[in-house]
């Protein structure tokens, strides 16, 4: 199984560059997607530096991060790796830095998984209790929506969802944190923990309820993430439920079939929709992204937050954010070009910066990890679908970004508040073989009692 998710991770690598060679830069060049040739050698490089995590990317599902862990390498690691040596105007050698980098902070990133999960204290509350306040916020922040947008009246066109997010915004700026505060409540916690315990648990008015505040929520923002929440939740419950002795190989063939699916539908129909949704904006994007940012602060200096939490202590040498300053200097105009955490932390100190961020991750993984230890197979299923949002995030958001403003934190402290008797699951699941506990041969009845 090992060499053949190595050997997946190979292809995923040699795949994905064709893919940007013959499809996306052809297409979408007026997007500033480019393309130079390298040497052999350097495209070797870059494919075995993509797939060296597969040597010990964990093959079974054992702690509920360990999804994290693969999805970063699929939609951050391995485009941040390999796209930069084709878009990028630096010289190869001074690019390939970066890769070597992130190969680092991504085994600093999965050593957590050698360390014993801690026994950490439980905060004792009821179902009731807990059920009442995720209700309580998830009115609370419904009312809020609604107050300032009002109650939206159908989905948008995916050709408006532009103008969407622009009322949003606008709308965002005059009521301040408590919207956006709500928005992600909603779409990053409500929504997918009412989603993961209707999958999980097959309550349909659970699965309903989230799904529900998840379309509401991109009717109001426009945000592409609230609609495809339930998509990702559904098939990452799925290879959960399924596969989770397997992960490493479905995921590394997933991403496979997935490519050649949106290759196939682009030679079939002569259309790249498909292409676009599926590779160009959610791989090849967060790569072109990361090596921006690497390119831009490598020649004009590093951010060192002056422009975030350490404004009162640092005198900021740039008047715009990362995501802006990047936009502006490779697109002409100013809007967010976010980046994965990898990246925003190289844009505010450099190489020491990224393993910065990473040992941020790091540690939240590993706490959100020690609190599974309470719960059974079938209730961890529910943790783990809950980190899927926080886990696309962080391939486009800073760590302190994705913390506080993207539910990171809020994740983190539902999983500690949630009596495990709330997910209304039965004990037992085959996703995690490693942790359940081997039910006994003979258990004593009523019949066997002397």
């Amino acid at each position: 199984m090992r060499g053949l998710t190595v050997f997946a991770a190979v292809c995923f690598a040699v795949f994905l560059q064709l893919i940007y060679a013959f499809e996306i830069v052809p297409g979408f060049a007026y997007a500033g997607y480019r393309w130079r040739p390298i040497e052999a050698l350097d495209a070797v490089l870059i494919t075995m530096l993509a797939a060296a995590p597969a040597v010990w990317l964990p093959m079974q599902l054992s702690r509920p991060s360990q999804l994290m862990y693969w999805l970063l390498y699929v939609v951050a690691y391995v485009p941040s790796v390999l796209i930069p040596m084709y878009a990028l105007s630096m010289s190869p050698s001074e690019v390939m830095r970066y890769p070597l980098a992130l190969l680092l902070a991504f085994a600093l990133l999965g050593g957590i998984y050698l360390l014993p999960q801690l026994r950490l204290k439980r905060i004792e509350l009821t179902p009731w209790l807990f059920w009442t306040g995720v209700g309580a916020l998830t009115l609370g922040a419904t009312a809020v929506i609604i107050a300032t947008y009002g109650l939206p009246q159908a989905l948008p066109a995916l050709d408006a969802i532009y103008e969407v997010r622009e009322e949003y915004s606008e709308g965002l700026a005059a009521s301040g944190r408590v919207v956006g505060l709500s928005v992600a409540w909603l779409v990053n916690v409500a929504g997918p923990l009412h989603m993961a315990v209707g999958l999980v648990a097959g309550r349909r008015l659970f699965l309903l309820s989230g799904l529900v505040v998840e379309l509401m929520v991109f009717a109001t923002t426009g945000y592409k993430s609230a609609l495809l929440a339930p998509a990702a939740l559904i098939g990452v419950f799925l290879l959960v439920r399924f596969g989770g002795r397997a992960l490493g190989a479905l995921v590394s063939l997933g991403v496979l079939a997935l490519m050649f699916f949106a290759w196939s539908v682009g030679a079939l129909f002569d259309q790249v929709v498909v292409m676009s949704w599926l590779v160009r904006r959610f791989l090849v994007t967060v790569g072109l992204v990361a090596g921006r940012f690497y390119e831009f602060f490598s020649e004009n200096g590093f951010a060192r937050l002056g422009h975030s939490v350490l404004a009162p202590f640092v005198d900021a040498p740039y008047d715009l954010a990362p995501p802006y300053l990047v936009g502006l200097a490779y697109e002409g105009r100013l809007f967010s070009n976010n980046a994965n955490f990898w990246a925003d932390g190289y844009a505010n100190f450099g190489f020491f910066g990224v393993f910065v961020a990473t040992v941020v991750v790091a540690g939240v993984a590993y706490l959100y990890d020690s609190t599974s230890r309470g719960f059974s197979g079938r209730q961890r299923e529910v943790l783990v679908l809950l980190l899927v949002m926080p886990s696309v995030t962080l391939s486009n958001s800073a760590v302190i970004t994705t913390l506080a403003s993207h539910g990171m934190v809020l994740v983190l402290l539902v999983a500690m508040l949630c009596p495990p008797k709330a997910l209304l699951v039965r004990d037992g699941s085959r996703a995690f073989p490693r942790l359940t506990r081997r039910a006994p041969r003979h258990t004593l009845s009523a019949s066997d009692a002397p």
